[in-house]
C-alpha cells in the first residue's frame, strides 16, 4: 500500500491579508491534520482507531467447557477472527489444522459455543479480534 503524500502545513505568509486572525486558525488546523496524517501513514491500530478488541485465553481442548464466555468491549460484534493458536506444552507441535469458532453474541457477551480444527488432549493459548 502507498504512503500518504508529504505533509504540507498552512502558513500565516499564504495570506498576508488575514494576518490578524488566520494564525490561529492555522496553527489548530496544523495540529489536527499533523495527528491526522501520522494516524493514516500507518499508524491505524486495532482498539485504538477501529472500533475492535483483541481477545486472548487458554483453551484445553478435553477439559474447557463450552461456552467460552467474555465480555465484548465493542457492543455487538459483526465477527470473530482467529489471530493466532498455539499449543501451550514444553515441546510445542504447531496447529496443521484451519482452527475454526463458532460464536454467538448475547446481552454484552460473546460466546464461543465450539472449536475445530485443534488436537484432543492439548491445552492452548488462542487470540481472536472482536470486529
Amino acid at each position: 500500500m502507498s504512503r500518504l503524500p508529504s505533509l504540507k502545513r498552512l502558513s500565516v505568509e499564504q495570506y498576508p491579508s488575514e494576518k490578524k486572525w488566520i494564525g490561529r486558525l492555522f496553527s489548530s488546523l496544523n495540529s489536527f491534520f499533523t495527528q491526522v496524517y501520522l494516524t493514516l501513514n500507518g499508524n491505524i491500530e486495532f482498539g485504538s482507531n477501529i472500533k475492535a478488541q483483541i481477545k486472548e485465553f487458554t483453551f484445553d481442548v478435553d477439559n474447557t467447557p463450552y461456552p467460552v464466555k467474555f465480555v465484548s468491549d465493542i457492543g455487538k460484534p459483526q465477527g470473530l477472527v482467529v489471530i493466532s493458536v498455539s499449543e501451550i506444552a514444553g515441546n510445542p507441535s504447531p496447529v496443521t489444522s484451519a482452527v475454526y469458532i463458532d460464536w454467538s453474541y448475547s446481552s454484552g457477551f460473546v460466546y464461543i459455543n465450539n472449536i475445530t480444527g485443534l488436537s484432543a488432549s492439548k491445552k492452548y493459548l488462542v487470540r481472536v479480534l472482536v470486529i
